[in-house]
C-alpha cells in the first residue's frame, strides 16, 4: 500500500514511468541539470506524485493530511475496487 508521498515516490522508481523519464525526459519537463543535480530524480518523482495526489484529493478519492500522508475516502475505495476511470 502507498500511504504517503515518500512511499509513492519510491514506488514510482520501480515503474515503467521511471524508465520513460530517462528515455524521453523532455516529455516530462526533465532537464539535463535535473539529472546532474539529482541522478535518481527524487525531486521530480515527488513533484509528479504530489501533482497526481492533488488531483485525486480534488476528485475526493483521497485525503492528504499535513504530513503528506494519503488516506482513501469511501468513494476512493469503491473506485479502486472496481477500477473506475
Amino acid at each position: 500500500n502507498v500511504s504517503g508521498e515518500k512511499d509513492a515516490a519510491d514506488w514510482l522508481r520501480y515503474s515503467y514511468l521511471f524508465v520513460r523519464f530517462f528515455r524521453t525526459p523532455q516529455k516530462f519537463g526533465i532537464t539535463q541539470q535535473d539529472f546532474e543535480t539529482d541522478p535518481t530524480l527524487e525531486k521530480k518523482r515527488r513533484e509528479f506524485v504530489h501533482e497526481a495526489a492533488t488531483k485525486l484529493c480534488n476528485a475526493r478519492l483521497i485525503r492528504i493530511d499535513n504530513n503528506r500522508n494519503y488516506n482513501p475516502t469511501d468513494l476512493g475505495r469503491v473506485a479502486g475496487r472496481f477500477y473506475v476511470d
